[in-house]
């Protein structure tokens, strides 16, 4: 598995150095060579996980026949040949490794901005890392996760939990050890002699209660201190010895006033090393990734309350201030040991006496804010541009964990806001950036963008959110889910996402097998849209998960208690619909929940806030110094009201068309007919509507059979309201449905707007796109202050 893990990172590297800097891209040969190295990689991986799988669910199996004598020594062999020395050590002496290299490996880009350099994040210019392998350590994440997804054994799940997370580890330097013979059979509670079976309860299997836990020789052994040559034991060889096993569970059980028990133990270094991982940086690609997956399997394999106790130190004292400053760092020679089995050196209890003042809260607080960096990954792509991603799984195990804590509720609350606003003022730098790389690689149709700065970063903004990346859909917006029962008309602008997801087993092979990156080929503009709007989705996420966090601190965590479901929606009004019955997209793993009022206002109607109050139909223009063409439109009956002057209209068979002009005022297209009385200098508004709800065509199809030099431009228009604008005709569409949800459902409308002639046509059409151009980029830049603002 390590050397598997390691030829995927190398593979992975090479992508990158092929992909990023220069852009000079690989020949179609060299592409093909590492396509079918990837798929040979991805196949071994495979089916080395379902091999992994195999021998754990055999001692799975083994575990479950119940014999008590043989489970205790299994989990003490597990503990002294699987756990320690090939699992928890390698993790040790990764981070040593990272201690020493000078390079950064904590850096939190998403708080530095789109704007960090390479260097500062600990990577080379197209983001490939600096440091050493992390093979190791990958295989020793990826192995722990499997063992708690797929493992049950109640004394065992507690005893890693303990070994992982508990704050405190037992010291193994002179150690205890248990010897006692394999006491196969005992006396049962009629009095008679019986083999020693487990008694777990359901209740104890789910491990929801803290279940009964094994001896492991403390009743019927004799205890020595490694080294001691008293024989204790005339049949030594058939004697069982327990060390590491009896030592979890004093820590486990230990009451957490007990000196003496602080005064055997130390700060655990391996919780340490795993909520660095969580932390870690672009420098450790994947680590997050699959620490992620391992907090999650922990919440799954373990009720809520008992995995809080233990990973927040509940009763515990703080003991991170009074160990010696040499015991601190993962780098320690005194966090390390000898021996593949030891657990650490003996710490001095005279450093433990002022623990007295001091409170656990430190403990959940280091847990809460990992897990709250972990929920957005960060890696750079070529030249420069960082890319977001939500990681729903991180977020699924931070709600978990801090339901059953008001106070983690609270810090979990204030965190995710810190990164809602981090996060927004990183989109906002996001088209900056885009500017500088692809600014002169505007399309030729947004005439007036090209050469202006400010209006190009305005129609990058735009497209982000706007527009479909390729390969995609959907654009960002259009990702959007809404309720179909709960969300009515007074909640019109209520749209969701998904904020957490729960993980299963694939999930761990896809991680690792993850190369996070595009083939770019020769189009570099699109992969980097496409790589921005996935970093606007995930801020659409922390937005929404931030809102949630808000509602369950004011509600006392209500939404995640009781009989929730696993996987459902919620409403602004805190209506829950279950989605664990559909098969699709994830649904029935995942919790969705609207993004805030104040995001879908600024995404959805911003127009409303640039621009002035609507004309309305009937109202009266100025034409005097603005651009207003000349054209004709056809009037549909439903429409008929909107006329003053029925003279002014012209029926050609059986069709009524009038003479209008197309003015373009504050940020409207407005179709207004000229006053037939006064000085002509005004126009009375038969239809307006938003310019950036429009987008215009050319027809380049004449009809068929028609002499006349007329030609007409297509425009249409989208909008969240149903009404079209006046002479506009509605088209049928039909909702996307996906589960309880329609995704988000623009109105389409259209019209033909008829010109006297092609160059007339034209010249309209130039001046349309011109005239939209401009109001999107206004948008856009509007969009840029108010996320920039929120910040």
């Amino acid at each position: 598995m390590e050397e598997l893990i390691r030829d995927i990172d190398m593979l992975r590297e090479g992508i990158l150095q092929s992909d990023g800097g220069t852009r000079v891209r690989d020949s179609k040969m060299e592409q093909a060579k590492a396509e079918t190295k990837k798929n040979r990689l991805a196949n071994a991986l495979k089916d080395t996980v379902a091999d992994v799988q195999d021998e754990l669910e055999l001692f799975e199996d083994v575990l479950k026949v119940g014999l008590t004598s043989l489970n205790e020594q299994s989990i003490e062999m597990m503990l002294a040949t699987f756990v320690y020395p090939l699992l928890l050590q390698p993790l040790l002496l990764y981070f040593s490794s990272l201690n020493r290299s000078q390079v950064p490996i904590l850096v939190d880009v998403l708080s530095l901005g789109a704007q960090t350099t390479a260097e500062e994040a600990g990577v080379d210019s197209i983001g490939v890392r600096k440091i050493q392998d992390s093979a190791a350590a990958k295989t020793a994440l990826f192995s722990l996760t499997a063992v708690f997804q797929l493992l049950s054994n109640p004394p065992l799940m507690r005893l890693l939990l303990t070994a992982l997370f508990h704050p405190l580890a037992p010291d193994s330097s002179g150690e205890t050890m248990i010897r006692a013979k394999p006491d196969v059979a005992g006396v049962g509670p009629d009095g008679k002699l019986c083999i020693r079976i487990d008694s777990f309860s359901p209740d104890e299997m789910k491990l929801e209660f803290e279940p009964s836990s094994y001896s492991f020789g403390n009743v019927t052994g004799e205890k020595s201190v490694r080294g001691d040559s008293q024989n204790m034991n005339e049949q030594v060889d058939e004697s069982c010895v327990y060390v590491l096993s009896p030592a979890l569970t004093e820590v486990l059980e230990g009451q957490a006033g007990d000196l003496s028990l602080i005064a055997r133990t130390r700060s655990n270094p391996y919780r340490r090393a795993v909520l660095k991982c969580l932390t870690a940086g672009p420098s450790m690609y994947g680590l997050r990734q699959i620490s992620v997956l391992l907090m999650d399997a922990i919440m799954k394999r373990f009720g809520s309350k008992f995995a809080s106790d233990i990973l927040f130190g509940v009763g515990m004292k703080a003991v991170s201030d009074d160990i010696p400053l040499d015991e601190r760092s993962l780098d320690s020679k005194r966090a390390y040991s000898r021996n593949n089995r030891d657990m650490g050196q003996k710490i001095d209890s005279d450093s433990r006496q002022s623990l007295s003042g001091k409170s656990g809260s430190s403990f959940m607080g280091e847990v809460v804010s990992a897990l709250s960096l972990s929920i957005i990954n960060v890696s750079m792509h070529y030249e420069g541009l960082w890319k977001l991603v939500f990681d729903g799984i991180a977020s699924h195990t931070l709600l978990r964990l801090a339901k059953e804590d008001d106070k983690a509720i609270e810090l979990a609350t204030k965190l995710m806001e810190q990164r809602r606003r981090m996060s927004a003022m990183f989109i906002s730098e996001l088209p900056l950036k885009l500017d500088k790389m692809f600014g002169e690689q505007i399309d030729d149709d947004e005439e007036g963008i090209k050469e202006d700065e400010e209006a190009r970063i305005g129609m990058i903004t735009n497209d982000i959110f706007f527009k479909s990346a390729k390969g995609k859909q959907f654009s960002v917006v259009g990702e959007f889910l809404r309720l179909k029962e709960v969300v009515g008309k007074t909640e019109i602008d209520e749209y969701s996402v998904s904020i957490a997801m729960s993980s299963k087993f694939n999930d761990t092979e896809s991680r690792l097998n993850n190369f996070g990156r595009l083939h770019l080929d020769n189009d570099t503009k699109d992969a980097a849209l496409q790589i921005s709007c996935t970093s606007a989705m995930a801020m659409a996420q922390i937005d929404a998960l931030a809102a949630f966090l808000k509602d369950l601190a004011a509600t006392n965590s209500a939404a995640l208690k009781g009989n929730t479901p696993k996987a459902f929606s919620i409403s602004r009004m805190g209506t829950i619909i279950s989605t664990t019955q559909f098969f699709i997209a994830d649904l029935n793993r995942s919790i969705f929940s609207p993004i805030s009022t104040r995001l879908g206002k600024n995404l959805l109607r911003l127009d409303e806030e640039i621009s002035k109050e609507i004309p309305q139909p009937g109202s009266v223009v100025g034409l005097v110094g603005r651009t207003a063409i000349p054209c004709v439109c056809e009037v549909p009956e439903s429409c008929f009201a909107l006329l003053t002057d029925e003279t002014a209209s012209v029926v050609s068979d059986g069709v009524k068309w009038l003479s209008l002009y197309v003015v373009f005022y504050s940020g409207y297209m407005i179709l207004a007919e000229p006053e037939r009385k006064g000085s002509g200098g005004n126009g009375r508004v038969v239809s307006a509507c938003y310019l950036t709800s429009l987008s215009v065509e050319r027809d380049q199809t004449p009809v068929a059979g028609n002499a006349s030099p007329a030609r007409r431009l297509l425009v249409v228009h989208r909008s969240l309201d149903e009404k079209p604008p006046g002479l506009f005709l509605p088209e049928k569409t039909s909702p996307i449905s996906c589960g309880p949800f329609n995704r988000l459902d623009e109105y389409k409308s259209a019209l033909d707007v008829w010109f006297e002639d092609e160059n007339s046509a034209e010249h309209a059409y130039r001046v349309m796109s011109m005239k939209l151009g401009r109001a999107i980029s206004k948008r856009g830049n509007r969009l840029r202050e108010k996320l920039s603002a929120d910040s």
